[in-house]
């Protein structure tokens, strides 16, 4: 299969004896440089007997020499983007499972599945082994004698894994970011034994119950540090070390990070990437749902449903920082990032103005109140949109209305009735 935006060529999918014609018609197109993905399901169909070599379709070495004949360079990418491509038979025997969320056929509908997990000891040593064998063959064609410049392994679709908690790197990711057990139990007021113990579900959804973005925090945390820890060994084996140049762990959305007139608060959101549909889900810890999680997603909701909103709704990130539309809409709760924090406060006092429809934000993702340090008690202004408490800061401004608003149908238009 050849992406003609990306040329990505899977070679499996086609005959040995067309894959010259296809690479000189790419030549002839001008395109110097494709994408070759080398499927472990096509390679390894017995356990630890793989196949480079004897089925026609997967002689990778003969596909080297062809794009080293033809003039194409070559960048070789191993892992889990396709992920029909990508799980041998045999793993599907294995009893860890990730459960991922993946974009079905019909849009904007998303549907759960569970795959042998990154995270399973057994599963990732045998991809390790694989991974190693790629990365031999690949030692003899390298660049500048060869054609391949670099070998990339993507392990994006774990990202957003729901049951990555079951695993024991969750227990030693927490303890990581924590620091002890008593300072967990301080922060969500518990009595934890062990790092262990703090994460079952039963644990996840007291967390997520008494501290919800807290929860969201450390759960996103552990699961990248997680994924983080899995590229460390790939990168500590020598013999992938000298070719592996990329790690692919997130997947960006096509949502935008940048300044629009709607920012909403993606923290207790996953956004999800297909082609160019975007779809997104309530974080869950732990498969645990929370009435903070559903808010978040019904506004999604609401917003993806307002034709009108496609291109002045951006997301608010975790490292959100930079410039702001000079008029905002944030919609959020009562905790945000502080370094997000920082930056609303300091584009207000440079003459920006902020509106939260449903409340000021007061508390960073450690609890600790936020001051905005505004000039003076607020105004009470009517308006188009009702009753507004407006505060001074700076040379800017901050509105939110003295009863927060719904989330209904409506949301959109009220916000572009007050905007205008």
């Amino acid at each position: 299969m050849i992406d003609p935006q990306g040329h990505d060529f899977l070679y499996s999918e086609y005959s040995a004896s067309s894959w010259s014609g296809r690479l000189s018609e790419l030549k002839e197109k001008k395109v110097e440089e494709i994408q070759v993905l080398v499927p472990w399901k096509a390679h390894e169909q017995l356990r630890g007997i793989r196949d480079f070599s004897k089925v026609s379709r997967l002689k990778l070495e003969k596909l080297l020499s062809l794009c080293e004949e033809t003039g194409v360079r070559v960048k070789v990418e191993c892992g889990f983007r396709l992920l029909g491509q990508s799980f041998p038979n045999w793993t599907q025997e294995l009893n860890q499972q990730s459960v991922l969320f993946l974009p079905n056929e019909i849009p904007s509908e998303m549907v759960g599945c569970g795959v042998p997990s990154i995270h399973d000891e057994v599963f990732f040593a045998a991809f390790l082994d694989f991974l190693k064998e790629v990365a031999s063959i690949l030692s003899l064609y390298q660049v500048p004698e060869g054609p391949v410049s670099e070998l990339c392994v993507d392990l994006s679709p774990f990202q957003f894994d729901l049951n990555a908690s079951a695993f024991p790197g969750y227990a030693v990711a927490l303890g990581e970011r924590h620091g002890s057990v008593s300072q967990l139990n301080h922060t969500y007021q518990t009595s934890y034994r062990d790092f262990s113990s703090a994460c079952t579900n039963r644990a996840l959804k007291l967390q997520a119950n008494r501290r919800p973005w807290l929860s969201v925090f450390d759960y996103q945390w552990c699961r990248d540090r997680m994924l983080a820890t899995a590229s460390k060994k790939i990168k500590a084996d020598p013999v992938l070390a000298q070719l592996v140049k990329k790690i692919v762990v997130k997947r960006k959305s096509s949502l935008s990070f940048s300044p629009r007139p709607v920012m909403l608060d993606a923290t207790l959101l996953d956004c999800l990437q297909d082609g160019e549909r975007t779809f997104a889900l309530p974080c869950l810890p732990g498969g645990q749902f929370s009435h903070f999680s559903l808010k978040a997603f019904q506004l999604w909701e609401v917003l993806s449903a307002a034709s009108a909103s496609k291109d002045q709704v951006g997301l608010l990130g975790e490292k959100q920082v930079g410039s702001f539309c000079s008029e905002t809409a944030v919609l959020c709760g009562r905790f945000l990032p502080r370094i997000t924090l920082e930056a609303l406060k300091e584009h207000v006092r440079e003459g920006g103005q902020l509106l939260f429809p449903f409340e000021v934000p007061k508390y960073d993702e450690n609890l600790s109140c936020f001051p905005w340090d505004f000039n003076s008690k607020a105004d009470e202004v009517v308006g188009d949109g009702g009753s507004f408490l407006r505060y001074r800061l700076g040379a800017g401004k901050v509105w939110t209305p003295l009863k927060p608003w719904s989330v209904d149908q409506d949301l959109f238009l009220s916000l572009q009735t007050v905007m205008e």
